[in-house]
């Protein structure tokens, strides 16, 4: 009876040894823009938080939709409570992804939607 315990532990911790083995290992998210972008190009599933002069943006890209979220915002009050947590989301086609949307608060997004952009649209209006 002991035997068969014994061996029936050893089958499982070695079952589980190979399963620990043959998982592929997790990639590195990306910390750079530049990573971002290719990653983004090429419609992988892609996520990263970077501060900027402005203030702090989260950019992802999920199945070829770019999101961008405005987390903090170095404006005014009235700034931050106009930008702070709105997003926008942009469509596109993979090897097609407009770089223009991570390099520029402004640029790029006239075929984007969401709340963010109605507010970045709104705010040039009065420039």
């Amino acid at each position: 009876m002991k035997t068969k315990i014994l061996i029936i532990l050893g089958i499982l911790l070695f079952t589980l040894l190979i399963a620990c083995k043959t998982q592929t290992p997790t990639e590195p998210t990306c910390n750079t823009k530049d990573c971002f972008i290719t990653k983004a190009n090429n419609c992988e599933n892609v996520n990263i938080d970077v501060t900027e002069d402005f203030g702090t943006v989260n950019y992802a890209s999920k199945d070829c939709v770019f999101t961008k979220t405005l987390i903090s915002t170095n404006g005014t009050e009235e700034t931050k409570k106009l930008l702070e947590s709105k997003t926008l989301s942009c469509k596109y086609e993979q090897s097609k992804f407009d770089q223009r949307w991570v390099n520029s608060i402004i640029f790029g997004i006239e075929y984007c939607e969401g709340e963010l952009k109605d507010r970045i649209v709104d705010m040039l209006a009065f420039l």
